[in-house]
């Protein structure tokens, strides 16, 4: 972990300059999960999950091949993005879609990156889970 931490960053764990290296999407339990790696140039390399667990709505883009490097993971208000969630609801193909005055108890988590991936996730919580080793279960940036 390097630089400053913003948003769900801990003092123990960071996702700053993580690079994404893939991630996992379970609709039905409402839970997306963002598997990052930061390298360390002298030491093993840090594996830390982006939890977001009560998932309503999501939207990343960007993704691209090879890098996809993080820089924060800042908490707002689901209102930030009223317009862009009606923008989204016909990109959604699985029908779920977020009605802001049912779905009040939702943060938007906006996911910044120096590099690819960006977007927002409307979830209930979100949380860093360090890991020990890559996650083999996840969908490939």
């Amino acid at each position: 972990m390097s630089g400053d931490c913003t948003g769900i960053c801990t003092n123990d764990l960071c996702i700053h300059d993580n690079e994404v290296y893939g991630y996992r999407c379970e609709i039905k339990e409402g839970i997306l999960v963002l598997h990052t790696e930061f390298i360390h140039p002298a030491k093993d390399a840090e594996f830390t999950d982006v939890v977001f667990s009560g998932v309503e709505v999501h939207r990343l883009w960007d993704v691209i091949r090879p890098q996809n490097m993080l820089d924060e993971i800042e908490v707002g208000e689901v209102n930030d993005i009223r317009d862009q969630v009606t923008d989204a609801k016909s990109l959604i193909s699985q029908g779920a879609y977020l009605d802001l005055a049912d779905h009040a108890r939702c943060k938007l988590f906006h996911i910044r990156s120096s590099n690819g991936m960006k977007g927002w996730v409307a979830a209930q919580s979100a949380m860093l889970v360090k890991r020990s080793h890559r996650a083999a279960d996840i969908c490939m940036c």
